[in-house]
């Protein structure tokens, strides 16, 4: 009879939910297991003895089917915790959301660290074999530290990422909330982007006029970007279309032009037009 521990009676009782669920498999190649717990509503501990098997496979057996559920079931429900616990202004959408990409890179970072499952079931089988019990939680914290840091840093990380991106599309859908209820012009202006300048073209090459907005913007308290003031005035303006003559179609702004204006914008690579080789005489 092995006997495991969790420091969590709800962790155990999923424990327990998860040996039940493997018995029937186990069952198929001739293993039985028979489980024992001191307190159904409650337990401290789980005993289990293996039956169909020689006791040096039933430690390695067990050790096995510890890590999986270390690498599946507490592992989600480890992380859901530290994301509720710590991030408790998340909507329970956003948690699953962001639970499932660390807990994916949970796994990878497991799979990554050297002979690490194997390591994993070696430590649980050599407590095993010398103590004839184990604390899950204690081969975890102890042993396996690093690695429950490393979760920890994903989850700070992904969670920065997401706010930063909750925040863009916050801001995306404010311009776009602008420029769908302010008048359209009829007319293409040209947008040339080249490095970290910004200027717009009607289609007689002249250039667009952003005084108004620059003067509200030196009025303002707070410094705007000249890309800021760039993007109000070609909302102000909201023309039927845009071109944006660029050579770095990943560019932060044109990214956002074309996040805005949608449909609206049309992106231009030819360094052969007029305004291409404008922008790629800028460039250089």
């Amino acid at each position: 009879m092995l006997r495991l521990r969790m420091v969590s009676d709800s962790d155990l009782r999923v424990l327990i939910k998860w040996f039940q669920d493997l018995t029937t498999l186990l069952v198929r190649r001739g293993i039985l297991l028979f489980m024992h717990v001191d307190e159904i509503s409650a337990p401290s501990y789980l005993d289990i003895q293996v039956d169909g098997c020689s006791e040096e496979q039933s430690v390695v057996i067990l050790a096995t089917k510890i890590e999986r559920f270390v690498t599946s079931r507490w592992l989600y429900a480890y992380i859901t915790k530290q994301i509720t616990t710590d991030y408790d202004y998340l909507s329970s959408d956003e948690c699953d959301y962001i639970c499932t990409k660390v807990f994916k890179q949970a796994l990878t970072l497991y799979e990554y660290q050297e002979e690490s499952q194997r390591r994993l079931a070696d430590d649980f089988m050599d407590v095993l074999y010398e103590y004839g019990e184990v604390n899950i939680d204690g081969v975890l914290h102890f042993r396996f530290a690093m690695w429950l840091t490393e979760v920890k840093d994903s989850i700070r990380s992904h969670i920065d990422n997401f706010l930063v991106e909750k925040e863009y599309e916050q801001f995306v859908g404010a311009l776009r909330y602008y420029l769908d209820t302010t008048p359209m012009t009829k007319g293409i202006v040209h947008v040339v982007c080249h490095g970290d300048t910004v200027e717009g073209f009607d289609d007689k090459h002249e250039p667009l006029d952003i005084r108004l907005i620059e003067a509200i913007a030196c009025d303002d308290d707070d410094d705007m970007h000249p890309e800021d003031v760039f993007m109000s005035a070609l909302i102000t303006r909201a023309p039927e279309g845009i071109i944006i003559h660029t050579m770095d179609a990943t560019n932060s702004f044109v990214c956002t032009l074309q996040e805005v204006f949608r449909t609206r914008a049309t992106l231009c690579k030819d360094p052969h037009c007029d305004y291409g080789s404008h922008a790629l005489t800028r460039t250089v």
